[in-house]
């Protein structure tokens, strides 16, 4: 399968280098110079030539990251979108294009990996899923890190 995956921050690059490791073939599209173990392409995502992807994985954050959903939807691709943004599915315009929206890594992901447990073991009596914090015990390799613009967090608890 080859996976096209567009913005290469700090999610970006960890969901591209995770999809590499399984042995898919990655493209890694971004307007900024990347290291990665995937195909890299530094151009517009938007204007890239998508033709032979099989998916498409949208990392690009927030308004800009609509803007690209948009715009590709139209193109008729297939999009997994992380892009987090405050416009709901209800807003996007028709296309040709299929669209799994506004999936993250927690909560998205993580919902997706307890329907699994559900679906395979069966009942769950209970599941807790937790996610971001303050660590516990700061420390100088990771601390604290917001992996998302103060907009985006507030624009995701008020939407």
């Amino acid at each position: 399968m080859r996976i096209h995956c567009l913005g290469g921050g700090l999610v970006g690059s960890f969901v591209t280098r995770k999809l590499h490791e399984a042995g898919f073939e990655v493209h890694l599209y971004d307007v900024v110079e990347r290291t990665t173990p995937a195909y890299f392409h530094l151009e517009d995502a938007t204007k890239a030539d998508h033709s032979l992807a099989d998916l498409l994985v949208n990392m690009v954050p927030g308004s800009i990251g609509h803007d690209v959903l948009k715009t590709l939807h139209q193109k008729g691709h297939r999009i997994v979108d992380l892009s987090f943004s405050e416009t709901t599915p209800d807003q996007l315009p028709d296309g040709p294009g299929v669209v799994l929206w506004d999936v993250g890594i927690a909560p998205g992901l993580s919902n997706m990996l307890v329907a699994l447990a559900h679906r395979e073991l069966g009942h769950l009596d209970k599941v807790s899923i937790k996610v971001g914090g303050n660590p516990a015990k700061p420390d100088e390799a990771w601390s604290y890190m917001a992996p998302f613009s103060p907009h985006d967090v507030i624009a995701e608890y008020t939407r």
